[in-house]
């Protein structure tokens, strides 16, 4: 049995390029690299130097043809596994190629320690582990990804049984529920990585026997903020401190200083609220198809709904997003 992980990377501004540096092999067969066009040159060939990664850009004949572009990246990263190894008898873990470079680069050890765990999952029957970000990680977040995955967590944990963080980008997955994806992205309308229906997979039909019932493996820094990284450069010249780069928390507290938040928050909080409108509403059919009472996430899912997207939109501040925002969804 082998393990593998899979991921997207879109890194056009190149911040990422440094983490790509000197990294040190994790206890992996390869990694396999779905590359967006837009990715940086620089970040591209930093990745490619090293043996254990298989990189692949992006071409136009990849599209799925029922998915939108970003779904059909997500799905493909995955088919890159499926389509290069046995996949019955690996077992693989998908997760956001900035995400991934974040931890090897900044928290080995925690990336290892995950990985550890991840092996006692086995191959075979449909297994599956949630990856659940620290307090810590979870809390270096901006607001608009705390405030709205926070009920996302809520919903999906109370609908599967078990504490989950299926927004957390990180999952792994035997083999055969990889195959199970892949094929079943060929006839759905929709099947956006992180969704729900990933999840679902994982969930609905079959067994959930890799690991504790009471919560998903919860990792600790590797799964912080990591899109503070791709600006880390203008960070490093802000505070010249990089030793800020060790740290999650205060990895964001030296992009907030910056002003970036403020831009980075203003394109957040429009896009997270239908990304959260958009979990929830599967959600509901998730329950419908397990057969559960649907009454409470279909109050939820009205709640988020009040929130006026037009009128979202039309303000003119960060501050005035968080203030609308915060009123319905710190009462969820």
């Amino acid at each position: 049995m082998g393990y593998f992980v899979c991921s997207t990377l879109h890194d056009p501004e190149g911040g990422l390029a440094v983490a790509a540096e000197r990294l040190e092999k994790p206890p992996i067969k390869a990694w396999f690299v779905y590359a967006t066009p837009q990715t940086s040159g620089e970040t591209l060939d930093r990745i490619s130097s090293y043996k254990w990664i298989v990189l692949r850009p992006k071409r136009q004949e990849d599209q799925i043809p029922n998915l939108d572009p970003i779904e059909s990246d997500h799905v493909n990263a995955l088919q890159l596994f499926v389509e290069a190894t046995h996949p019955l008898s690996h077992t693989v873990r998908y997760i956001d190629g900035d995400r991934f470079l974040f931890g090897m680069h900044f928290f080995p050890d925690d990336v290892e320690a995950i990985i550890s765990h991840d092996k006692k999952l086995g191959s075979h029957g449909f297994r599956y582990i949630g990856h659940r970000r620290s307090r810590k990680a979870f809390g270096s977040h901006t607001t608009p990804i705390r405030l709205t995955e926070s009920i996302i967590r809520k919903v999906y944990s109370e609908l599967i049984g078990f504490e989950t963080d299926p927004a957390s980008t990180s999952h792994t997955f035997s083999g055969d529920i990889a195959i199970h994806i892949v094929r079943t992205a060929q006839n759905e309308r929709s099947m956006r990585y992180p969704h729900g229906k990933w999840l679902n997979s994982a969930t609905t039909n079959i067994s959930i026997t890799g690991y504790g019932k009471s919560k998903a493996f919860t990792c600790g820094n590797s799964l912080g903020y990591e899109t503070a990284l791709a600006r880390h450069r203008e960070i490093i010249r802000r505070r010249s401190n990089p030793a800020i780069l060790t740290d999650c928390q205060a990895l964001y507290n030296a992009f907030r200083e910056t002003g970036l938040q403020d831009e980075t928050e203003f394109h957040e909080w429009p896009q997270r609220v239908e990304l959260l409108a958009d979990w929830l509403d599967f959600a509901v059919k998730a329950a419908e198809t397990r057969g559960q009472d649907a009454t409470k996430i279909k109050e939820t899912a009205s709640k988020v709904k009040e929130i006026d997207m037009r009128q979202l939109r039309r303000l003119g501040t960060r501050e005035e997003m968080e203030r609308y925002c915060r009123t319905i969804l710190e009462a969820l």
